[in-house]
This record gives C-alpha cells, structure tokens and sequence, in this order.
C-alpha cells in the first residue's frame, strides 16, 4: 500500500508539472485569450493542488479539516472545467452565429439542471453535493463532445487539430471517471487504492494532448473563431453546405429577430 501511495503521489507531482508546462506554453504564447476556459481550469486545478499539498502537510490526510477543504476547493475546479469544456464548443462554432446561440442556451440549461439535480440528490451532505456534481459533469460531458463532434462532422464544420486534441484530452479523462465511478462501485474496498491509481494516468494523458494542441500554429486555431460578415463568410467558404446556412439563418433569425425585420 505504501508503495502504491508513493506512486500516486509521484503521477500527482508530474501532473502538476505538466499543467504548469500547458500554462507557461500559454503565456509565452500569447494564448490566453484564445483558450481562457483551458487556461482558467488549468490555473485553479494547479492552485488547489498546491493548496492541498500544503493542507496535507500541515493537518494529514485523513484529517477532517484538510478533507473539508479539499471539497470546498474543488467547486471553483468544477466551474472552471465547464468552462472550458463550453469554450471547446465556442471554438468549433463560433462562426455560426445562430447555431453557437443555440449552443451556449443549452449549455448554460445544462449547467443549472446539474446544480439543480446535484443539490436536491445530496440531501443535507453538501459534500456529496460536490461528488454528484464531478460525476454528472463527466458523463454530460462525454454525451456533449459526442453529439458536438457528430453534429460537426454531420454538417461538415471542420476542426482544426488543435481543437480535436482538446476535446479529445477532456473526453478521455471523462469517460475513465465515469467508468471508474461505476466499477468503485462494485470494487471490495482492498482494491480501491489500486484502482485509484490508474485513474491518475488518464488525467496525465489529457494534459499531455492539451500540451500538444497549445504547441500548435496559432493561425490554424485562430481561423476557426473568426467572426466574418455573414456575405463575406458565405463568399470565402463554399464548405458551408446549403443546410447548414439554412440552419443557421433559422436560428439567427430565431435569437434576433429585430435584426431581421424588412
């Protein structure tokens, strides 16, 4: 056991170094503006990690206060993960107007039902509150980026790499959260240390793809959230297939219509 703790804090560590690296990429950048979901996440999840080394080392782990205070600490993480999961889906359709519209509304629908849910599910355990809401926000995540990338490729909204290998770094850490929920479930508690370590190894996997799309050319990126006149954006990108500027306008039309009166 000793030898497995030693090993999970060991990935910890190198976990913290490699959100730092993901961090100082976007500094140098100048990449802040383009991902400020990602770089808000990366900045919060790095502060309370290094909040709670400090905890741990000053009450112990197993202490109540350190335990409180790890799950006060991992609210502003949740929020900041939304974020930039949503900023995934601003990126990919942010020169659709009407469709990005439609897309922010749900999200935005989305988060309060889980606040919704994860509250009245918890009863008076607010730190349950907490774990139903991690656990809700993988899976809804998992089912976001799915239909999101389903709906890209369905109408041909093409992302860039950069963009795949976020989505695909996020993704791949939620769907192993959410296996890994369901089969604690059903794990004798001997094997739960076991267990929580190779739950380590997805996260290190995702910060390395985030590291990966960071270090691409701006351009490529930046292209994807330019927000072109509607005439002009129709001239340049004859991809824009007919039933995708249908929905579009539809839905323009739908959030603005003052804009769209003779």
């Amino acid at each position: 056991m000793v030898g497995i703790a030693n090993l999970e804090l060991a990935l910890w560590y190198l976990s913290l170094v490699l959100q730092m690296t993901v961090v100082f990429y976007l500094l140098a950048r100048r990449l802040l503006s383009l991902y400020p979901g990602l770089s808000a996440y990366l900045l919060v999840n790095i502060l309370q990690s290094c909040l709670l080394i400090v905890t741990y080392r000053l009450w112990g782990i197993d202490d109540s206060r350190a335990e409180q205070l790890a799950w006060i600490s991992q609210i502003p993480v949740l929020v900041m993960r939304a974020w930039a999961i949503a900023d995934i889906c601003r990126l990919l359709l942010a020169r659709y107007r009407g469709i990005w519209g439609l897309a922010w509304r749900v999200l935005l629908t989305l988060a309060a039902g889980l606040i919704v849910f994860s509250i009245f599910s918890a009863g008076r355990q607010w730190d349950h509150a907490v774990l139903k809401a991690s656990a809700s926000l993988e899976l809804t995540t998992v089912v976001f980026l799915i239909t999101l990338f389903l709906f890209a490729r369905h109408y041909g909204i093409t992302a860039s790499p950069a963009i795949r290998a976020l989505a695909l770094g996020f993704l791949t850490y939620s769907s192993f959260t959410v296996l890994n929920h369901k089969i604690l479930e059903h794990l004798s508690d001997r094997y739960v240390a076991e267990w929580q370590l190779f739950g380590t190894l997805p996260f290190l996997a995702s910060v390395g793809m985030w590291l990966w799309a960071v270090r691409q050319p701006v351009a490529q990126t930046a292209a994807g959230v330019t927000l072109l006149p509607r005439d002009v954006y129709y001239a340049l990108t004859p991809e824009f297939n007919l039933r995708l500027r249908l929905l579009n306008e539809r839905l323009n039309r739908l959030w603005n219509p003052e804009g769209h009166r003779p």
